[in-house]
């Protein structure tokens, strides 16, 4: 999808009750609400693929807690052993995954909620990747985008 730019500092979200998990803020990479795609288009990423729900406000950078918690989620479910640390390419992978399915979901109305995010986690291969010990580097099935 092109050049990926990462804010950099912590951001703090819960990733249990009464725990808090201080994670790099470039783990959202929510530059996506920044970075044009196409670069010469003048329209970031998340414009692009929601028209949209971007112009009635939508930023992935709002999702930041939704997405952490799809993988503290997954990670709890899946019994995975060890604390919830998802290597960069996860989350590259779910945020693009979110991105792809802008033809289906753009619309006005729309929030990211916790299904989203749980869905797109899922695609990653987050959890195939932990139970097998390894980075699994299957990219994110491409879809024609209309």
């Amino acid at each position: 999808m092109g050049a990926h730019v990462w804010q950099t500092g912590p951001s703090t979200v819960a990733d249990r009750p009464g725990r808090e998990a201080t994670i790099p803020s470039t783990v959202h990479a929510w530059s996506y609400d920044l970075t044009r795609y196409p670069e010469d288009s003048g329209r970031p990423f998340t414009e692009f693929f929601y028209p949209n729900a971007y112009a009635a406000g939508l930023r992935l950078e709002q999702s930041a807690a939704a997405l952490w918690n799809g993988y503290v989620n997954a990670h709890a479910v899946a019994q995975l052993a060890g604390s919830t640390e998802p290597h960069m390419d996860y989350f590259t992978r779910a945020v693009e995954s979110v991105l792809l399915n802008g033809p289906q979901w753009d619309s006005a109305g729309l929030v990211l909620d916790s299904a989203h995010w749980e869905q797109a986690v899922r695609e990653s291969g987050y959890v195939a990747a932990q139970q097998t010990g390894g980075i699994n580097r299957t990219p994110v099935p491409a879809r024609i985008l209309c």
